[in-house]
């Protein structure tokens, strides 16, 4: 290759005549196959082209001509990378590297195809290398900032975009990158005046408006951040997560018709959009288009096989008392209950040992169990709960009182198996409650996962509870214990969030760049359910339970079939729930017991079925504790399951009850130096919880 010809190929380069340049690099190879510049050249306008396969090809020639060269190993690298053929091209920096060790942009470059093999480290280290190399840098600092990102060490990135933006004061992307780490930081204020910047410097960056919507919504100026996601959509019409948080941002803002036509919008632009479909039939909940809300709702768990939606239970039920639906018709009508947790579970181990028939009975008994615990579960939209009317109370021990109120030690409140509670008939009630109604079957355990439990109460000071809960952990005596009066919001009381009590299949959502808040779809959210215990009376087969403003009001819903009292419309519905899943029950067996193996069926299904509900209900020899509960049915490999070896016991842990979570301590009157005791606790609080007012009290329970 002549000057001349190296000249006219560089002046076409840059003004992107790539066809040009391939033209005059054919002529100059047909004439001398040996000249590795002009297959380097070629190799470079293919790849500016598009055409990386045939770059990479050109590139391999000019090597095998000339193996010493760096930029042509660097260029080749750079195509591999374009192809996302990520280690290849690391193969190809680190040669350009070893011939040349002041070649920062190939360092650079292997910093970013690291960065895509998520190699975090090496990737900080070539980047590090190259700003060693060339300490002007800033493209190596914005992304060694994105690595640290990556790596949740948030303040180093920050120091390095800001170092970049220091060298770059235009350097738009960098300040994007600096209000993403801010806003993962918390720290939402200053998010928002990166995001600025960075608008300042590039009107029409879509996502920075975004990004500032989103901040701006965790700042609560929603009218805010609905102008900055419908700048973004103006910019890119097809941005389909700014219609979907702007959607968010109007539901919160009370504005649900408008909060459903930037739902359809994303729907629209991204069909398998399972949190639109969501978020949409949430609005439409609001709307009071409950029939559509199902629709929606189950639209996006066809979507997204991982999501199970309390609230879809919520909407039948809504639908269900108003008799406008036809609760037998629901699982032909909708597809939501075949990606229920326990029906795939039970599917998994007995698929191609049941028929269609024996199916659609373990769907409807599902749906109906569904519909028991939706109806036991404290929501506080629903208008007849009293949540706000009672305490929730918690009873324990005082050794456990003292671990969990210190910052420093493990502080989470532990869900515990069901075998370490009070009641040794626990889980025995259910199948009492069938064999009573005529349906005589066995549930055993499946010994594949474990129950898990947490009780509370709405007695705040009651001697009973002292006495039950107050044991001594180590020597399990009777000692007398404390009273921990729990804030409401410990609980999940929003229909809208999602928490199943059933988890033997783990698996998670990939987490999507939108808005996580309380009001979106959040499969990962901590808080769980709280439920109503039933009490049942073995000998007049009635359940009794009581979710009233008074613990005295106690409703009473008899079983049998030719029962004339009339109930609330709560009690009516839980009973027309029971009667209809023993019928189902009794339907299932009679079907099981038509196949060639029905006892080993029988065991696999049983086992499984109840499990949603057996812990719910109890022996009305406990009615006195007014028991309201946590429940969690882990598999037995389950992560989150820990064992305590000093008493070789396992738990979970639930969210901290401290610091914002009580509202009082109540110490039992018989707690020696309770005077004390109540005065050390409150010096504890004081000190590790200085925004709080947490009271402590002494029982005035009479206690000898």
């Amino acid at each position: 290759m002549t000057d001349s010809q190296r000249n006219e190929i560089n002046k076409l380069l840059n003004e992107k005549k790539y066809n040009e340049v391939i033209e005059i690099c054919n002529s100059i190879i047909e004439k001398d196959k040996k000249d590795s510049e002009a297959y380097n050249k070629r190799g470079v306008a293919k790849g500016f082209s598009g055409l990386h396969e045939e770059a990479i090809e050109d590139y391999t020639k000019a090597i095998e001509i000339n193996p010493n060269n760096s930029k042509t190993y660097f260029y080749r690298g750079l195509a591999k990378r374009n192809l996302e053929r990520y280690e290849e091209a690391v193969e190809d920096y680190t040669k350009a590297i070893e011939i040349n060790p002041k070649y920062h942009q190939a360092y650079y470059n292997r910093g970013i195809a690291k960065r895509k093999l998520e190699r975090y480290e090496e990737a900080i280290e070539d980047y590090t290398k190259a700003i060693e190399i060339n300490p002007k840098f800033s493209q190596a600092y914005n992304n060694r900032g994105i690595a640290k990102g990556k790596l949740e060490r948030y303040e180093e990135a920050i120091e390095d975009y800001t170092k970049a933006i220091e060298i770059n004061p235009k350097f738009s992307q960098a300040y994007y990158n600096r209000g993403i780490t801010k806003g993962v930081s918390g720290l939402h204020k200053e998010a928002v005046e990166d995001y600025t910047k960075a608008i300042e410097i590039n009107s029409n960056d879509s996502d920075s408006y975004y990004n500032r919507g989103i901040a701006k919504y965790y700042l609560e100026n929603y009218e805010e951040s609905i102008e900055d996601y419908t700048k973004a959509i103006e910019i890119n019409p097809k941005f389909s997560q700014a219609y979907y948080n702007r959607g968010i941002t109007k539901g919160v803002s009370g504005l649900h018709k408008e909060a459903v036509e930037d739902y359809t919008k994303a729907i629209e632009i991204n069909s398998n959009d399972s949190d639109s479909y969501y978020n949409r039939g949430i609005a439409k909940y609001y709307l009071e288009n409950y029939e559509e809300a199902i629709e929606d709702i189950n639209k996006s768990i066809e979507l997204n096989k991982e999501i199970e939606s309390t609230i879809i239970y919520l909407l039948i039920l809504t639908l269900y008392k108003d008799k406008k639906i036809n609760i037998n018709e629901i699982n032909n009508k909708y597809t939501f209950i075949e990606y229920d947790k326990v029906y795939r579970y039970i599917l998994k181990n007995n698929n191609n040992k049941i028929n269609n028939e024996i199916k659609n009975d373990i769907k409807d008994i599902l749906l109906f169990e569904n519909l028991l615990l939706s109806t036991l579960s404290i929501k506080r939209d629903e208008e007849e709960s009293t949540i706000e009317e009672i305490t929730i109370n918690h009873y324990t021990s005082l050794d456990t009182l003292l671990n969990i109120i210190k910052i420093e030690e493990n502080n989470y409140l532990r869900i515990s198996p069901i075998t370490t509670a009070n009641d040794p008939e626990e889980g025995k009630v259910l199948q009492k409650i069938l064999k009573n109604n005529d349906c005589n079957i066995n549930i055993n355990s499946d010994y594949n996962f474990i129950t898990f439990q947490t009780s509370f109460t709405r007695n705040r000071d009651s001697l009973t509870m002292f006495r039950l809960y107050g044991r001594d952990i180590k020597t399990n005596e009777e000692a007398t214990g404390v009273s921990i009066v729990v804030n409401k919001e410990y609980f999940n009381l929003d229909f809208y969030n999602n928490s199943h009590t059933f988890d033997p299949i783990i698996s998670e959502q990939s987490n999507k760049s939108k808005i996580n808040n309380e009001n979106t779809n959040n499969i990962k959210n901590n808080k769980r359910d709280l439920y109503w215990v039933l009490y049942y009376n073995e000998d007049t087969n009635q359940l009794i339970y009581n979710p009233n403003k008074s613990k005295y009001e106690n409703i009473v819903i008899n079983l049998n079939k030719n029962d004339n009292k009339k109930y609330d419309e709560t009690s009516i519905l839980i009973k027309d729930i029971f009667l209809k899943m023993l019928e189902t029950t009794k339907k299932l067996d009679n079907n099981i017991n038509k196949l060639s193996n029905p006892k080993e069926i029988k065991e696999s299904i049983y086992s499984t079925l109840f499990e949603n509900i057996r812990y719910i209900i109890k022996n009305e020899a406990f009615y006195e504790e007014q028991e309201l509960r946590i429940l969690s049915i882990n598999s037995n490999y389950d992560k989150i399951i820990t064992v305590d070896k000093n008493i070789d016991k396992l738990y979970i842990e639930y969210i901290t009850l401290f610091d914002k979570h009580v509202e009082e301590i109540i110490l039992g009157s018989k707690i020696k130096n309770k005077e004390a005791l109540r005065d050390y606790l409150k010096a504890l609080l004081k000190e590790n919880y200085k925004d709080n007012n947490i009271r402590v009290s002494i029982s005035k329970a009479p206690l000898r």
